[in-house]
């Protein structure tokens, strides 16, 4: 009995093809951009605000002390979470503000795209990073995600996708027919390999 062709999944008007097609690769490559545009984003802001609150503790004789060359410690918990989400590494005492953010700087901008996605699904289920919302590729509606990673397959992105229904999934859904006649036939099949 021959196998039927799959049917061919589209997502934000792209085919998805195994291995990835040039406008698949291209199409997540403009996602990446925009993902390390916003994780940049909330590093400059969480580096601003834990800045300010450094300052205010100096004492007088410390005045001038530059926040980039403190100890990591001082560090508020943003800056800790997207460091421990980009650079995939902790660091304690000895390490200093500026030392984390060259690693941070460096490991987002060579970081994989489908690493960066799952990174960015976990920092926006914390509440660290925003939803998406320019949008990317022509089939787009609300902000494009990555496309060609298995989202369906992976707990981690199945938990996220109801919460902020971001990983939406191929726009045709797959329905996996259950049935008495189906599991007979399949059945006959297997009794018939030789």
């Amino acid at each position: 009995m021959a196998r039927a062709k799959k049917t061919p999944q589209y997502q934000y008007g792209i085919e998805i093809t195994k291995p990835f097609s040039k406008a698949m690769y291209d199409h997540n490559d403009a996602v990446a951009e925009v993902l390390k545009l916003n994780i940049t984003k909330a590093w400059n802001e969480a580096f601003k605000l834990a800045e300010l609150d450094f300052i205010s503790y100096l004492e007088e004789d410390q005045r001038g002390m530059l926040f980039a060359d403190s100890d990591w410690d001082n560090a508020n918990q943003v800056m800790q979470d997207l460091s421990k989400g980009v650079t995939v590494t902790g660091y304690g005492g000895g390490f200093t503000i500026e030392d984390v953010q060259d690693d941070f700087n460096r490991d987002l901008q060579y970081m994989e795209n489908w690493q960066l996605h799952e990174t960015y699904a976990e920092l926006l289920h914390d509440g660290i990073v925003p939803k998406m919302d320019v949008n990317v590729g022509d089939g787009a509606t609300e902000g494009a995600m990555m496309i060609g990673f298995d989202n369906k397959n992976n707990p981690l992105i199945q938990d996220y996708a109801p919460i902020y229904n971001l990983f939406d999934f191929y726009s045709e859904q797959i329905e996996v027919p259950c049935s008495a006649l189906l599991d007979g036939e399949m059945a006959n099949e297997s009794d018939n390999i030789q």
